[in-house]
């Protein structure tokens, strides 16, 4: 009825899944769709912000909000549908996992706003935070941005709350606009309940201002011996039968043959015993 071929909308949705870097199995793309639904249900504008940047033809999203999906294979309608991401997908697919938990997010007229000036100027910044220069040991700035906004969203917290209500001032604020904003608010709160909740903000200004630096590798130094005395455990003894009471053997920790350098497999020795007696006061 809209007079476009299969071959047309095989283009559009390939450009979709691939400007949204979904896995191959489309797990939770159902989530994007209650994603632009709840958003256009608060703020329209954000919706169609939203739609643009993320190459979303708009008959493709009336197609699947107003439609169900469903084909014979049940694995794939159980993907289609899922609301939670496979492991490694936080830093496999970071932004589309930022897509498909929006289902967890705190939706305000401003967070749908915010939701929308994250998700332009990721595309605009992208080569940054892929950079490995300024990746750190254990995640990309993709990883950390994607990461704690995602929280952010979510994290129902009064400091939050109030940022969510807030920022950003207008839909058209830039986004070193946006990075001044939460620079004031953080240093406008002299006193964080939590500081983890402090870090999400001041990672997000870094992303908005795109001004992020190489990480600092601290080598710890060592000391050249051992200052602390070292304890040793009591040894295990036990009494050998038909002997004085106080004479023992003791049960060595370890094999009293640890290496190849060692007596031979094949040598027939009686183990012998470490015998030790108590002194008798």
């Amino acid at each position: 009825m809209l007079g476009i071929e299969n071959d047309e909308v095989l283009e559009d949705l390939e450009e979709l899944t691939e400007r949204i870097f979904a896995p191959e199995t489309l797990g939770g793309f159902r989530q994007l769709i209650h994603m632009i639904a709840s958003v256009r249900s608060i703020s329209s504008h954000s919706a169609d912000s939203i739609m643009k940047d993320l190459h979303f033809p708009k008959y493709i999203f009336d197609a699947l909000h107003n439609y169900g999906f469903e084909v014979d294979d049940k694995s794939i309608n159980k993907e289609y549908y899922r609301n939670s991401y496979h492991k490694g997908w936080c830093s496999e697919y970071p932004f589309y996992v930022v897509l498909l938990k929006s289902h967890e997010y705190q939706f305000t007229i401003k967070s749908c706003e915010l939701l929308a000036a994250f998700i332009k100027h990721y595309y605009s910044v992208l080569d940054t935070l892929r950079d490995k220069e300024l990746a750190r040991e254990s995640s990309t700035r993709e990883e950390d941005a994607c990461a704690n906004f995602r929280l952010f969203m979510k994290t129902n917290v009064a400091e939050f709350n109030s940022v969510r209500e807030a920022i950003p001032k207008t839909p058209l604020d830039t986004p070193m606009s946006i990075a001044n904003q939460l620079d004031k608010y953080l240093n406008d709160q002299e006193h964080w309940p939590y500081l983890a909740h402090k870090n999400y903000l001041r990672m997000l200004s870094h992303f908005f201002s795109n001004d992020w630096k190489s990480p600092k590798h601290i080598s710890r130094k060592r000391l050249p011996f051992e200052r602390v005395p070292k304890r040793y455990a009591e040894p295990i003894a036990v009494p050998i039968v038909g002997a004085h009471d106080d004479i023992f053997t003791l049960i060595p920790n370890e094999s009293l043959i640890p290496n190849s350098e060692g007596l031979d497999e094949d040598d027939q020795y009686v183990t012998q015993h470490v015998i030790y007696t108590r002194a008798r006061s």
